[in-house]
């Protein structure tokens, strides 16, 4: 694994970056963006380096695609990374069309954001490549020199899209020589007078391969907030799949979270973060899955379940825990969001039940009241056990829950 600190203008030099579909989307709220404003903001009117952050790099394999840069996929630092771009992009577009700084401007945008053909955009130079569907919303509405007026669809998208504003509201009123002083002082981008300096240092490492990845995860924290359950729970399956050789249940680990998230992500579109639900998810499935209703600190059970003692004779029984875990996600879903998505209980039940059950979930689902701690895992295996066989059970269950939910009350 190696390391070595350098700066953001370094850090792009001939690279690209790709955020795995894998990770979660775009996570910081506008605290994280304030946060980091006023990093900048410090660092620009003080006189030494600053240190930004851990950025982990794995290299990967080259592809048919034609590219002058080498590919490298981001394990941990994208949110800082793509935020940095959106920073550069919005003062691109301000100082483009302008006589002193537009080429100081097509410089900045060809390094970080985009390589340019004949002046344009080039979409096979691009710099960053978000995970799923946030990355072509990233390149038309965010990244772009012309960004397209589109409605964000996804929780990252509504997150890109409010710190990309921020972005722009910070830097409108700043006039076109300052801006260029106040990038050069924070960010130690090149101004037209003074080429990059290593104001802002990345501590960056490379590691080889997926299962190096477990082995420094856990201790990394790109978001600025304390890790959910199911980060924890992550990292230490990684780590088990490094200490077990285990290619297979490290791809299998990646595969589910990106599945996970993105459910997670459908329940609650309009909140910033998905941490509470994340936590919920994962004590929800353990009670379901061992029938302990009092652990709350899951990822040490976790642990527990799959010690590292012997690594290679518990990676089918991890492997299991997290197919198992997917399936949670889908059943919790279907709970917090009964008669609104493709495949919900309205897909399931007759037309008079699910009217029935939609009213009991109203109840249920009241985030004020927090009736459904006291209830999902025995919804959701309720759901899984006879929603399809036996759809009056189900709905019975659930209509009882909706009593004593209502009596507590």
């Amino acid at each position: 694994m190696l390391s070595s600190a350098v700066s953001l203008w370094e850090l792009f030099k001939d690279r690209a970056f790709v955020i795995p579909d894998y990770q979660r989307s775009y996570a910081w709220t506008k605290r994280q963006v304030e946060d980091l404003w006023k990093d900048l903001e410090d660092n620009a009117t003080g006189s030494r380096k600053h240190f930004m952050g851990t950025v982990i790099l794995k290299e990967l394999e080259k592809t048919g695609t034609a590219t002058p840069y080498k590919a490298y996929e981001i394990v941990d630092g994208q949110q800082r990374l793509t935020s940095l771009v959106m920073l550069v992009a919005a003062a691109c577009r301000k100082l483009w069309a302008s006589q002193q700084f537009g080429g100081l401007a097509r410089r900045w945008y060809e390094h970080l954001v985009c390589g340019l053909l004949d002046k344009t955009p080039d979409n096979a130079k691009r710099k960053l490549s978000l995970g799923g569907e946030d990355d072509a919303y990233f390149w038309q509405a965010i990244a772009s020199l012309s960004p397209a007026s589109l409605s964000p669809q996804t929780v990252g998208q509504r997150r890109l899209s409010s710190a990309s504003s921020f972005f722009e509201e910070k830097i409108q009123n700043i006039p076109e020589k300052e801006l260029v002083s106040f990038l050069h002082e924070s960010l130690g981008l090149p101004s037209e007078q003074v080429g990059a300096t290593e104001r802002m240092l990345f501590l960056v490492y490379e590691v080889e391969s997926d299962l190096d990845v477990g082995l420094i995860f856990e201790t990394v924290n790109d978001r600025g907030k304390p890790l959910s359950q199911l980060d924890k729970i992550k990292n230490y399956l990684m780590y088990l799949g490094s200490k077990a050789n285990s290619a297979h249940l490290i791809k299998a680990v990646n595969n589910a979270w990106g599945r996970i998230l993105r459910n997670l992500a459908a329940i609650s579109e309009e909140k910033e973060d998905t941490e509470a639900e994340e936590n919920a998810l994962a004590r929800y499935h353990w009670i379901i899955w061992t029938g302990q209703p009092r652990v709350y600190e899951v990822h040490h059970a976790v642990k527990e379940a799959f010690p590292l003692g012997n690594p290679g004779d518990v990676v089918s029984d991890a492997a299991i825990y997290i197919d198992g875990l997917v399936e949670s996600s889908e059943l919790y879903l279907k709970i917090r969001l009964p008669d609104t998505k493709p495949g919900s209980l309205s897909s399931l039940l007759s037309p008079q039940p699910m009217t029935n059950v939609s009213t009991y979930f109203e109840l249920l689902n009241d985030e004020a009241l927090g009736t459904m701690a006291s209830f999902a895992p025995l919804i959701m295996a309720a759901l899984k056990a006879c929603a399809n066989s036996k759809p009056d059970l189900f709905v019975e269950i659930v209509r009882l829950c909706y009593l004593l939910a209502w009596r507590g009350h």
